[in-house]
């Protein structure tokens, strides 16, 4: 079967109608037709669903020849109004990017393909990508007559790729590791903090496996189960003591995941890691503080123990013995005996009270140095003779083992707190000695001196050989006490001596006995040796000639008062008393022929101090003697600078206080 197409015409011929009949043979033709039919439905229906907007515009005649459906779907405008008005979608463009769409016009003129990336006003009132590529037709002359195009919408893209480069940047700029490897291991992406922790070069590490960082601490079987964390479609979370290029050891706290594509396949693994280190070392010391901490509250519970013992234990010596003294027909034997041991318990409540106090200023930082010129063998000495019979008392044998020769004797110090060292290492010695011997001594090695107190005591345990420096601790602390003491007579001791910018250490056996070291530095001269006035004993205060004085007692305290005026009888020819500042000011100004005043410090409406440096305007002859219950070190020069003589600490002993006066008023 063929198609045919028959065409028939009438003609006149010689007078008679005659029809000729051509008949051609159109098969081809017809099936050329219908393919040509079927091509232009199917590229109309491709126009129609393709997502891309297709165009043809003639440039000669400013005309729109193409518009497929998809411009609504790109522009937001039908096809039709592109027809209408083919500069609508340059009027689309945003502002900001017009220029770039007029400087792709020049390429398009001179024939050259063009593709650019624009922003347009949809009619939603979003803000959408387009990216345009245009081909040019050129006629014979090379004018522009035709430009062919298609455009897309790539607002997704653009957005997806918006998204990656914030993650990008994100991890670029992350302040923890971020690494990612293949799937056995071996880093493909590492970021700066990376490099920066570990300390190796991108370089050096592309390719490597975590390996590189081991410091070879973390077992075997911790990797394997990672491992198995991971290749499980798992996270795994942990910690690693890693080591930099330069061998420095950090911790990191790590967290490794698998990467999975669309089918939920593992492609890659991912490491974010966080440098720790800093944060291990500050919960290391918070452990260590907190162990110092209960430490401390356990020491402290100990110390106030200790002190209500070290108080209330001659309290009641002193309350006990007192009361039995008011019991009628005791001899004379049995009442010196009470008050011997009433004696006794005051000074060792003194003792404790004191120590407690000079700790406390020790603290406050209010300790000042005052250096001048000793004899050191002299003062070991003196040490040594005032603490023999309490010593022999125990049965212990206290001796000078060495001293420095005599053209080296002499050191540049503080007298008093070298006093009060080796006081408290030799009553330490005692103290904890039950038999045996007790030696001092002093020798120079170097540029220093160095003393020791060595005894045969019960030794201390190597554990707590630290701690007994510490403030408020013993070397044994239990519930059940063996020795009496506040336990702050070596931190006293350690604390003048690095003032005074020498060390203290000890060493000892359990049951052996320990040596107390402690070393001053030699320093240059800067004052003579002061010249010692001999003083009378007591005794002997009447039998010297000294003349009867004029006294004034300046105190608030009435039984201080009667005290004194009790201890100052036999000297006193006329003695006034006075309870506040003001007071002992104005008894001066009305009597300044008064040869000595026994100023109180802590006094009502004005203190010692202020009150000296009121006399001292108007009398500045009459002898003032501080008298103060602070007894800080540093008090003497205090009360020096007020204008006061000289100072003495409560509680007064009769004995110090006449000595003390006699060397003021000797004939």
């Amino acid at each position: 079967i063929i198609d045919v197409e028959i065409i028939s015409h009438s003609v006149q011929f010689n007078d008679r109608n005659a029809r000729y009949v051509l008949i051609s043979d159109i098969t081809e033709r017809k099936i050329a037709k219908e393919a040509l039919e079927l091509a232009h439905n199917e590229l109309e229906n491709l126009h129609d669903n393709l997502n891309d907007a297709i165009f043809s515009m003639d440039t000669v005649q400013n005309k729109m020849l193409v518009a497929s459906s998809a411009h609504e779907q790109v522009f937001g405008y039908p096809p039709s109004m592109f027809f209408q008005n083919p500069q609508l979608w340059y009027e689309l463009i945003i502002p900001e990017d017009k220029p770039i769409a007029d400087a792709g016009y020049p390429v398009l003129l001179a024939g050259k393909d063009l593709m650019h990336e624009l922003r347009i006003a949809h009619p939603s009132g979003q803000l959408r990508w387009i990216e345009a590529r245009m081909k040019p037709k050129l006629d014979g002359n090379g004018k522009l007559v035709r430009v062919n195009g298609i455009v897309t919408d790539i607002t997704g893209r653009k957005i997806a790729e918006q998204e990656l480069k914030k993650l990008s940047h994100a991890i670029e700029q992350s302040p923890v590791s971020v690494y990612i490897t293949d799937l056995n291991g071996n880093m493909e992406y590492v970021n700066p903090k990376t490099l920066k922790i570990s300390g190796y070069t991108k370089e050096e590490l592309i390719g490597k496996n975590p390996r590189v960082f081991s410091s070879g601490e973390k077992p075997k079987k911790e990797y394997q189960q990672l491992w198995s964390t991971i290749l499980s479609g798992n996270n795994w979370h942990g910690e690693f003591h890693n080591k930099r290029k330069n061998g420095e050891l950090y911790w990191e706290s790590a967290s490794i995941s698998p990467i999975f594509n669309n089918k939920h396949e593992i492609i890659n693994y991912v490491a974010i890691k966080e440098d720790i280190t800093e944060l291990k070392q500050f919960i290391e010391d918070l452990k260590i503080t907190k162990e110092k901490a209960e430490e401390s509250d356990r020491l402290k519970s100990a110390f106030l123990a200790n002190m209500s013992h070290e108080i209330r234990t001659p309290m009641n010596g002193i309350l006990g013995f007192t009361s039995l003294l008011l019991e009628p027909d005791l001899s004379d034997e049995t009442k010196d005996a009470y008050i011997q041991i009433i004696h006794q318990s005051g000074e060792r409540m003194l003792n404790t009270v004191t120590d407690i106090v000079e700790i406390s200023k020790i603290e406050a930082g209010l300790i000042t140095v005052s250096n001048k010129e000793i004899d050191l063998n002299e003062t070991v000495n003196v040490l040594v003779r005032f603490f023999q019979p309490e010593s022999e008392k125990k049965g212990l044998k206290l001796s000078i083992e060495m001293l420095l020769p005599d053209v080296k004797k002499h050191l540049l110090t503080d007298r008093s707190k070298l006093d009060s060292i080796i006081t408290n290492l030799i009553k330490n010695a005692i103290k904890y000695t039950d038999s045996g011997t007790i030696m001092v001594g002093c020798r120079q090695k170097g540029s220093e001196v160095e003393f020791y107190v060595k005894d045969t005591g019960i030794g201390i345990p190597a554990h707590r050989q630290e701690a007994v420096f510490n403030r408020f601790e013993q070397a044994y602390i239990t519930a059940t006490r063996t020795f009496e003491g506040s336990g702050l007579g070596l931190a006293i001791a350690k604390s003048y001596v690095e003032m005074l910018g020498g060390k203290i250490r000890v060493e000892s056996k359990e049951g052996l006995g320990s040596i107390f070291y402690f070393t001053l530095p030699i320093k240059s001269k800067i004052e003579p040796i002061a010249k010692e006035i001999p003083v009378a004993k007591p005794a002997e205060l009447m039998r010297s000639g000294m003349k009867k004085l004029k006294i004034i007692l300046a105190d608030d305290d009435e039984i201080a008062l009667q005290y004194l005026e009790l201890a100052l009888a036999d000297i006193a020819e006329e003695i006034v008393q006075a309870n506040t500042g003001p007071k002992v000011v104005e008894l001066c100004r009305e009597h300044p022929d008064f040869d000595l005043i026994l100023m109180d410090i802590k006094m009502p409406e004005m203190n010692g101090y202020k009150a000296t440096r009121r006399i001292r305007e108007f009398n500045s002859k009459v002898i003032i003697i501080a008298q103060t219950a602070y007894a800080m070190s540093g008090d003497s020069e205090i009360a020096i600078k007020a204008g006061c003589n000289d100072y003495i600490p409560k509680p007064i002993k009769k004995d110090e206080l006449l000595a003390l006066i006699q060397t003021y008023f000797r004939i």
